[in-house]
Formats: structure tokens, sequence, C-alpha cells
């Protein structure tokens, strides 16, 4: 059995919010984030490293029925423990939400959906039957009868057919907690639903707009963003591979082809293989082992001249391709002498064989992906979200630091407003750091007026729907902006928008997020000033 250490963490009436945030989080892998909590009597072996299964518990102590259903909800691990000096001392511990339940699982379910399983793991805390300890955290040990670690997770994979699949993502050595099975399928057929990689293949595309992190989720679930989770084997490949697509990817750019190759001096041609038959020789190789393609921008290619035949492949069952295809000669060759495959004739995807995609919807495509395609992959929306502090980047105009997370919807209105649609909008990590005027003007401004108003622009009678507008409401070009007044100007040309390519910037940012400003009466002059009488008086009526 592993050396990982596991334990049951109870939120309780101290940790309302944690507990109504975690019961609002979607199923699945989560982008990683924090619940804090305080409490005493925290076992030594709870400590950095240690994985967590959070059950939410009650709000109080009279049995009253919670807004929230109570049972396990996510999956964690500690990332720090302030310990007290004595064990009745109240600690702080912070753990890192990693998965979470589509609903709470509780004894109920436990009972109705794996009832063999549930009585070898009867006795473990919270779930038990006779357990009734209020203590906060408690190690899963599972040694004893009815104690079975491997139960409780067969159950919960019962339950939640993601969770195997989502928690060797995690860390492929969870694998060692998933080696159950309930008396009645020891001798007889396995559970389709516990065998390695059936029905927890994933092939799935992640789209939405730019910069909403879809290449960066894709990478922590696959990679880690240390590449933490990346596996090496022996002959110096890994279990990720990668591609791009775009409009001169073709189907030998996918597979391989004949390359001329010199040899100690001699050219000869051979099969040269691409990151498909890469990926797929792997994962025939390696059958234990989750290997993943990913395709990033998906939709920048032909998908049906890149795919050509293995399109038939995507067609799953139990993680397999239910349509085995022919190998075309040069490639049965490959796979027969150089891979040294036993089976090169047909090819059909092993259940190990995953598949990432991203797609930006905001791309013009040259190649739309037909239905026939799209159906078969699942299709996963990342939406943006302007509440994302890792986002919250500042860009400087004129002296003053402007909040990226602040003008955002207002400008992403303005792009649904201008299109009729949310395609072109922006995500919170379109930019991914802090910035100048002038690089704020090269990387937003210009995707703004390339991809959404330009089409739109006619100078004064530009649509209402045209948004690159000054402080005054008035219609301006994307090339304004980048004017700049000699350092020996006038004043009122520094003062003057359009001969000041920041101030023009200032006033369209007022614009998108306050409405345009009544323009005064000389409009050349942005800045009025009434100067007082030197003797005093009134001053003169305008």
């Amino acid at each position: 059995m592993s050396s990982i250490s596991l334990a049951s963490l109870r939120l309780g009436k101290t940790s309302v919010e944690a507990i109504k945030n975690l019961n609002n989080v979607p199923a699945g892998l989560t982008t990683p984030f924090e619940i804090k909590v305080k409490c005493t009597q925290v076992p030594q072996e709870f400590d950095k490293g240690a994985y967590v299964l959070i059950w939410l518990g009650s709000d109080n102590s009279k049995g009253m029925p919670t807004s929230w259903k109570q049972g396990y909800k996510a999956f964690g691990r500690v990332k720090s423990v302030e310990r007290g000096k004595q064990f009745n001392d109240e600690s702080a511990n912070v753990v890192e939400i990693l998965y979470s339940f589509d609903s709470a699982v509780n004894r109920l379910d436990f009972l109705k959906y794996a009832p063999e399983a549930y009585y070898d793991c009867s006795a473990m805390p919270i779930i038990g039957i006779d357990d009734h300890s209020n203590q906060t955290i408690r190690m899963l040990q599972g040694s004893g009868e009815r104690y079975s670690i491997g139960a409780m997770f067969y159950a919960l994979n019962v339950i939640d057919s993601s969770f195997k699949a989502s928690l060797l993502q995690i860390n492929s050595d969870l694998i060692d907690f998933f080696s159950y099975l309930p008396p009645s399928l020891k001798k007889g057929d396995r559970d389709p639903r516990y065998e390695t990689g059936v029905n927890n293949t994933i092939q799935t595309i992640y789209y939405g707009c730019p910069g909403t992190g879809k290449s960066h989720q894709v990478k922590e679930l696959t990679e880690g963003l240390r590449e933490e989770k990346v596996i090496k084997f022996d002959d110096g490949t890994t279990n990720v591979f990668r591609t791009t697509f775009h409009p001169d990817y073709d189907y030998s750019t996918f597979v391989g082809c004949y390359k001329p190759v010199k040899e100690n001096g001699v050219l000869d041609y051979k099969f040269v293989p691409q990151v498909f038959t890469n990926a797929y020789v792997t994962a025939k190789k390696h059958p234990d082992t989750p290997i993943y393609l990913i395709i990033e921008e998906i939709n920048r290619g032909n998908c049906a001249q890149i795919f050509g035949d293995l399109f038939q492949l995507l067609d799953r069952e139990n993680g397999e391709s239910k349509f085995p295809i022919d190998a075309e000669e040069e490639l049965m060759k490959y796979l027969r002498d150089e891979a040294q495959l036993d089976d090169y004739i047909k090819i059909k995807l092993p259940a190990n064989f995953n598949i990432y995609a991203t797609m930006n919807t905001s791309d013009q495509s040259l190649f739309p992906m037909d239905s026939a395609f799209k159906r078969r992959w699942e299709m996963k929306y990342i939406k943006i979200d302007y509440t994302n502090s890792e986002a919250d980047y500042t860009f400087n105009v004129g002296g003053k630091d402007y909040h990226w997370l602040e003008y955002l919807p207002c400008i992403n209105d303005k792009i649904t407003l201008a299109t009729d649609s949310e395609d072109k909008q922006m995500g919170e990590f379109f930019i991914r750091s802090n910035m100048s005027a002038t690089e704020f003007k090269n990387k937003v401004m210009f995707y703004l007026w390339n991809d959404v108003c330009k089409d739109l622009y006619a100078g004064t009678n530009s649509p209402q729907s045209f948004f690159f507008r000054d402080i005054y409401g008035k219609p301006f070009k994307f090339t304004e902006l980048f004017n700049e007044p000699a350092p020996d100007a006038p004043e009122e040309d520094k003062k003057d928008p359009r001969k000041n390519g920041d101030l023009l910037l200032e006033g369209f940012l007022y614009y998108v997020k306050n409405g345009k400003k009544k323009a005064p009466k000389t409009e050349a002059i942005t800045e009025q000033t009434v100067e007082e009488p030197e003797d005093g008086g009134e001053q003169p009526a305008e």
C-alpha cells in the first residue's frame, strides 16, 4: 500500500463560508484554491502533502437540516499546518482544493450504490455506522476489519465515475488506493467502472474566449505547472505529446511520412513518425500509464484533412476505438519494424490514450469543424473570471495605474454590442503582466481595432456600436493612439487628445466605463479654466 497519508476533514459551524463555497464548486478537477480551517486536536500525521477528503458538516449542533447536502464534497491536499503548542491548542490549517464531487456523498449514497464496498469501510471516520466523533481532522489508516480505504475509494468511484481518473491526474501514485474489488466480483467479471482507463478516457475540447486560461488548465491537468506530473520512460520519452494546428498542417504532419534521412553518410528515405504516431506507440507500450496528446488551436487546421481516416478512431467504447482502421503500408511497416508493436495491422486507440484540445472561439477559422467531428468530443466551455485575483494586472497611462479587471467587463460589454456575439470577448489572462500605455495599445487596443472595430469605422457616421471613441463620444482611428506632440509643442497641443495618444486612451477608458462626457463649447481645448477677475468681481456670464 502507498505511503501517501490520507485524512478526513469535517467542516462545521465555524467554517460555514468555506462550506458554502465548496458546495457551489463545479464537479471534476478544479483550478486549485485554498480553504483555511482552525481546529484543535490535529494529528501529527496531518502535515504538508497529505491528501484530504472534505466533508460538509452541519452549521449547528441540534441536528437541524442545512441548506446544503452533508457529505464528502471535495478532495484536496494540505499546504500548511501551524500547530498549537499542545494537542488541544488551536491549529491553523490550509488545504488546497483539487477535485469536487458533483454532489456531496453521504452514508446513504454508499449503501445505495456500493453496499458491498460499504461494509468493508463501514468503520471509517464520519461514514462509519457507529462513528459519532465530532473531531474535525482524523487520519484514514486503512488497517483492520471494515477500515478499507480501497473499499471507500471504490465506492466513491462507483458514485462519481470521474473520481479515479481525476485523482490519477493529480498523482498517479494514488492508484494504490484503487486495488479493491467487492467479494462478488473477485471471481467473476470485473466492474467496468473500475477497470483502468475504462469510461475515464478523456477526449475533450476546451473552448472559450482568448485569455481564459484554456492551455493553462490543460497543462495543469496533464503536466502540472512545474511539470511535476510528467512521467518519463526509460527510452527518454514522456507521457505528454503536444502539437499546434495551423492552416498548413496536414495528415503527414500529424501522423508521419517518408522523408530523406542521412545515416552513416548514406541518404535514404524512411518513414518519420509525427506526434500522433509517437503518442500512439507510447500508449501501446505503456498500457497502464495515461498518455496525453494535446492539440492547441484545433480549429485553426483543416481537421478533416489532418485526421483523415483517423477520424473513425474517435468513436470510443469503454475507452477504446469502436472501429479500428487498417494501417497504411508505410505506417504498418514502421509499427512492425521500428516500434516493434505486436498489433501493427490494425490501428485502435487504447483506453489510456487521452486527447485534450483547445479552441479560441474568436479565431476566424479557415476550416470550420463539422458537427460530426465535434460530436465525438466532450466540449468544455471555459468562462471569463472577472474575480480572478491572479489576473489583477495594471496598465499605466499618463502616470495613473488602471486595473485591468475593473475595465475588462466594460470593454467586453462593448464588444458584445458591436458584434452581437460573445466570441470576441477577452479573457482575464488576455494580458499576462503589468503594462505601459504603449504595450496596452499594441496588445489590447490593436486587438479591439483589428478584430472588432475596424470594419465598423465610418468617421463621424460610424454606428453607435463602434466604441473606439474619445471621452466625448467622438470616433477615432487606431493610428491616432500613437500621436505624440513634440517636446516644444504648444501647451494646447499637448492637452489635445487628437494630438496626444495617451490622453486619447484615457478618454477611451472613461468612455467605455462611464459613457461619453458632455463636450465643452470650445472642442479644441480639453480643459477649460476660468480665471477669477483680479478685482474679485463677478465672472462674465457665458
